[in-house]
């Protein structure tokens, strides 16, 4: 809340004002000490899944590879159900769009 705040001060105070120099010096420390915090958490959050998973692991194989299925790429079906008719309009009728794939 503290970086917050010191953005929103940051960014309505002008540049020919007397306190700009000040406000900025103060964002930028808010802005350090939030991004230490950011990599902090990121590492415990990274390192704490981590441990999970060698747990789990040992524990139970089953369940490890399905974490492992789970972390990896996912597929996605990015087919476009629409298609261009002859007239110009555009249909997105499951049907009339395989048809035209299909020709």
């Amino acid at each position: 809340m503290e970086y917050h705040n010191a953005e929103k001060s940051f960014v309505k105070t002008n540049r020919e004002s007397h306190g700009y120099i000040a406000v900025r010096d103060c964002f930028r420390c808010k802005q350090k000490c939030f991004d230490k915090e950011l990599k902090r958490a990121k590492r415990s959050f990274e390192w704490t899944k981590v441990f999970n998973l060698e747990i789990t692991n040992t524990e139970n194989p089953t369940e490890f590879w399905h974490t492992i299925s789970q972390m990896g790429p996912k597929k996605k079906s990015k087919i476009p159900w629409e298609v261009l008719l002859n007239d110009g309009s555009v249909s997105i009728d499951k049907n009339v769009v395989l048809d035209k794939w299909r020709t």
